[in-house]
């Protein structure tokens, strides 16, 4: 499979096998914290992200419950290395750790918030 580059963040796959980097839709697996976890299964909701070059969307059981523009930004953390993180024109952010098939957001909260798995829809 050959890519290109398209951003610092995301790359075109020219064999049209999907989305690479943050692109794409995104299915939750589970959220997680010292707390508890909720997955599908015990809260009854299906989750997902659709997340494009400009737009995120959070969508619950088919219903957009925030939408929003969006900056992907890399920051360098003294104690935790340079981190990715997500920038809502809010000022809200989330931490967030991308591969290939798995993305993670991470409360602001770094040791006590929620993580969130979600796996990329293929």
């Amino acid at each position: 499979m050959r890519r290109q580059k398209k951003d610092a963040y995301s790359e075109i796959d020219i064999n049209n096998a999907g989305p690479t980097g943050i692109n794409g839709e995104w299915i939750w697996d589970k959220s997680g914290s010292p707390w508890g976890t909720a997955t599908p299964v015990n809260t009854g909701e299906q989750r997902r992200l659709k997340i494009d070059d400009f737009i995120y969307r959070e969508i619950i059981n088919d219903s957009i419950v925030f939408e929003s523009l969006y900056d992907l930004i890399i920051r360098e953390d003294s104690l935790y290395g340079d981190q990715k993180v997500i920038v809502f024109p809010s000022g809200y952010e989330e931490g967030i750790e991308i591969s290939d098939s798995e993305l993670i957001r991470i409360e602001t909260l770094w040791l006590d918030g929620f993580k969130h798995y979600y796996h990329r829809k293929r």
